[in-house]
């Protein structure tokens, strides 16, 4: 081989080498420019992508031509160098094309194992959303709700039908609210594992209790007779609850939504229901 080649392929496997850094390196300084001084969170132009690449591209062809300038260079410098410095020289530019092409080697075995990565991170993320949006679709809705006064239980009872494809363990939270003074009077949670298709949960409030909370927020507490026909509002939350596998399942954020609360897991569903009684001193009577 020609004295001279070791020290072109060198300059030209350390231009590839490190003109891909640098490439990089500038397409990711001129996003984060952009970002921060023009654009931001803004839509951002549609010569913008264009213009961030074309600035790592120049950088990168910049660099290679500086690398095989250098190649050139030394190579020349080599040939007219005496015979033992030559070979001498022409060693270390074995040496070089080796540690180019294992560099080489290195970088792209990391571009490869990170791509793989990334690969199974985005097919996990989109099975953890399919999962997801198959619990979203066919999971238990409140369907239909309906009440009725039971005087002679002295409770409220209040009917929720759910339908779903899906079965499982579920948590229905009702707060009970009196519209006119948008107070919380009772407020309880229960849990039931529903069988696929229809459902129907029974509430059962305690009216002694809703009463109570009603005569304070209404009347002052006072010990009056009068006659009460409310028409109460009942908000109801039907929440799956997930085992430890199902739960993992989810994506990270909607792991967090289930947690706080917030989940469109979650049916969520406000009705109407009557309240009407009596109260004679410190008594009361649930009114047909």
């Amino acid at each position: 081989m020609r004295v001279g080649n070791p020290f072109v392929l060198a300059g030209a496997l350390w231009g590839l080498v490190l003109g891909a850094c640098a490439g990089y390196a500038a397409s990711a300084f001129v996003a984060g420019f952009a970002w921060l001084y023009l654009f931001g969170d803004a839509t951002w132009p549609a010569w913008a992508a264009n213009f961030i690449l074309g600035a790592g591209l120049a950088v990168a062809t910049a660099v290679v031509l500086a690398g095989l300038w250098l190649g050139v260079r030394f190579a020349r410098r080599a040939k007219a160098a005496p015979e033992g410095e030559r070979a001498r020289r022409q060693r270390r530019a074995w040496i070089l094309v080796l540690a180019a092409a294992l560099t080489a080697g290195a970088g792209l075995a990391v571009l490869a194992t990170a791509g793989l990565r990334d690969a199974h991170d985005r097919a996990q993320t989109e099975s953890r959303y399919a999962f997801y949006e198959t619990l979203r679709s066919e999971g238990q809705r409140i369907a239909e709700v309906a009440s009725a006064t039971v005087p002679s239980d002295r409770s409220l009872q209040v009917d929720v039908a759910t339908e779903g494809v899906r079965g499982g363990r579920y948590r229905l939270d009702w707060v009970l609210v009196a519209p006119g003074y948008d107070a919380v009077l009772v407020r309880g949670t229960r849990e039931d594992r529903l069988a696929p298709g229809g459902n129907t949960l029974r509430v059962n409030i305690d009216a002694a209790e809703a009463i109570g909370a009603y005569r304070e927020v209404a009347l002052g507490g006072a010990v009056v007779n009068v006659d009460v026909d409310e028409m109460l509002r009942i908000e109801l939350s039907l929440t799956p609850v997930l085992d430890g596998d199902d739960y993992a399942a989810l994506p990270p954020d909607q792991q967090h939504n289930l947690k706080i609360g917030d989940s469109d897991l979650a049916d969520r569903r406000v009705a109407r229901i009557a309240l009407r009684f009596a109260i004679r001193g410190g008594d009361y009577r649930l009114l047909e």
